[in-house]
């Protein structure tokens, strides 16, 4: 064998005995953890195998045999959705999966996910979904130990319920020009809800976010990288088209020979920062010509850029005393030499994932829902029954109140909730345990010791579907789950409170989304506008009954594939009627 055969002939001898070495070490872990184990031969974290595995899924079905398939399924992309509950059902609430790169450990368990996710230290962010985003810079989701409390304490107070009362009348105000576009279509009839709702959301974003107001349209992703882009369009798109936004270089997108969609997202990303920059520059020279600190719009920009800059000014100060007195550093707010504020990097970060992440969540948790209500017209008569009953007892100006009509919306809430359950915009919740000694996790009275490196995943859809906690419907779509049905006489509170871990739309534990209320403000000020103007139905086709219309509507949602969030593969394919109710 000359040189030229032994080089790669011992490359290859080298990464199997490496790929065997660790994986021994790895099925050593998962052994020791004492949960079940299933065993994965290669590496599922490839990038070849991550982007091929999910449109080869149907050939892999065909040909693998079926009691053998659990270790390839559950390392394909978007398992949970597909499956629901049936391979926790078969290998236990907890298991590990043992690989030859870093082993996995998969967890439907209530009480376990819980401890996980109050451990923030322990269990880290994943570092993939660190790098995801963080496109625009760090923020309070890529950001652990110091740098998120810090960044969590300034970001919390912009989002209150001055904020919400913002998204509140926005959201109402962008229905209403929705539901006027849809009525005023031949027929009534569209196949654009998905993009109605994607501009609903960004407007709102950017109206609550940047002060700046924009009229309803369908959305449209820019496609011309030539023509001016501005922030709320690029982060727009930058959302919409995350995966490639985040692994794919801009380098790349906007060679002249890629289709013109990419380039136009590779002029967004690329601009992003600038853009950022004059957003924040704009805004410190409006706040320094203002004669009152409280002039000008109350944007969650301006708070972030405002509390940072006071923080800022307070540790100039802090630090010019202590130079001044007794000892260097003596009464440092930031303790060991951290900023107690905001620097401009992660003011555009916390920007765009507060754009980003609301974008595309409250979009996609908007079309789940109005089609289900589509779908499923006794719901959708409940919640229509609760809208009519709740402004037909307020008067023309408190209508408009958000302190007023919000809180007692209860049915509209119920079905966000429930919508969230069924198809929750994640399908799981991703931690890192990067720690060689245990970290003892306890579940029912039983420890469980995890040696990582570890991948930690909570498939929280499956606790969203564990009839243990939701009954023996719990795959089915049924709102008034949600409400206390005695609440009214027993002065309870009209929302049920599910067990504790059971349901995590918005995670849990410290690391809680802070979006949370703004999302179901604004989830409940749209549908509670729509469906008090107009009634949506499937369109029935040529020989079709309108069982098999709302059964052919409810197939399209089951077609639906994780990317970063839950999306439907064929959108289009939602054809609805819309029926005037009122004017």
């Amino acid at each position: 064998m000359n040189l030229l055969h032994l080089v790669p002939a011992l490359g290859v001898l080298w990464w199997l005995g490496s790929s065997i070495s660790t994986f021994a070490r790895n099925y050593r872990s998962a052994r020791a953890s004492g949960l079940p184990i299933i065993v994965c031969a290669f590496n599922p974290d490839n990038m070849l195998y991550l982007i091929l595995s999910v449109p080869l899924l149907p050939l892999l079905e065909r040909i693998v045999p079926k009691a053998l398939f659990d270790p390839i399924e559950v390392t394909i992309y978007g398992w949970e959705f597909r499956d629901r509950r049936s391979v926790h059902e078969r290998r236990g609430t907890a298991f590990m999966l043992a690989t030859t790169s870093v082993n996995r450990l998969y967890v439907a368990d209530a009480a376990m996910a819980l401890g996980i996710l109050a451990r923030r230290n322990d269990f880290p962010q994943h570092h993939m979904a660190r790098d995801t985003m963080s496109i625009a810079g760090a923020n309070v989701f890529s950001s652990d130990g110091d740098s998120w409390s810090r960044q969590r304490r300034i970001v919390a107070p912009s989002l209150n319920e001055r904020t919400s009362d913002r998204v509140w009348h926005e959201s109402v105000g962008q229905a209403a020009d929705m539901a006027g576009f849809m009525l005023a279509q031949p027929l009534g009839q569209s196949r654009d809800v998905v993009n109605a709702l994607k501009c609903i959301a960004i407007n709102v974003l950017a109206s609550v976010a940047y002060g700046q107001s924009k009229p309803w349209r369908v959305y449209e992703r820019p496609t011309d990288p030539a023509a001016a882009i501005s922030y709320t369009d690029a982060v727009g798109m930058t959302a919409d088209l995350m995966i490639l936004s985040a692994f794919i270089s801009t380098k790349l997108l906007r060679l002249p020979f890629m289709p013109k969609l990419l380039q136009t997202l590779g002029v967004a990303v690329d601009e992003l920062p600038r853009l950022t920059r004059d957003m924040l520059d704009q805004e410190r020279r409006r706040a320094a010509s203002a004669s009152d600190a409280q002039d000008g719009p109350d944007t969650v920009m301006a708070t972030l850029v405002r509390l940072s800059d006071e923080e800022k000014d307070g540790a100039s100060r802090q630090k010019a005393g202590a130079g001044a007195g007794a000892g260097a550093g003596s009464g440092s707010r930031s303790g060991s030499g951290t900023k107690p504020f905001l620097t401009d990097d992660e003011i555009s970060g916390n920007l765009f994932l507060f754009t980003a992440a609301g974008f595309d969540t409250t979009s996609y948790s908007l079309s789940y829902a109005l089609t289900l209500l589509a779908a499923y017209p006794e719901w959708q008569v409940w919640v229509q029954a609760e809208i009519d009953e709740v402004f037909a007892s307020l008067d023309h100006d408190t209508q408009r109140e958000y302190s007023v009509v919000f809180p007692k919306l209860s049915r509209c809430l119920a079905v966000m909730l429930e919508t969230t359950r069924l198809y929750p915009p994640a399908m799981h919740i991703i931690r890192d345990q990067p720690l060689t000694k245990p970290v003892v996790l306890a579940a029912h009275g039983t420890t469980y010791p995890i040696v990582g490196p570890c991948t930690v995943q909570i498939t929280s859809i499956t606790l969203h579907a564990d009839a243990a906690h939701w009954g023996g419907d719990a795959l089915e779509f049924r709102p008034a789950r949600w409400l206390n049905a005695d609440a009214a006489t027993r002065g309870k509170a009209p929302l049920v409170t599910p067990a504790p871990g059971s349901f995590l739309g918005w995670s849990a534990g410290p690391r809680v989304c802070p979006g949370q209320k703004m999302s179901q403000v604004e989830f409940v000020g749209v549908v509670s506008t729509l469906l008090r103007k107009c009634s949506v139905a499937p369109v029935v086709g040529a020989g079709e009954t309108p069982q098999q219309a709302r059964d052919r509507l409810l197939e399209v949602l089951r077609d639906s594939q994780p990317e970063l969030t839950l999306r439907m593969n064929r959108p289009t394919d939602i054809h609805l009627q819309w029926n005037r109710r009122r004017g």
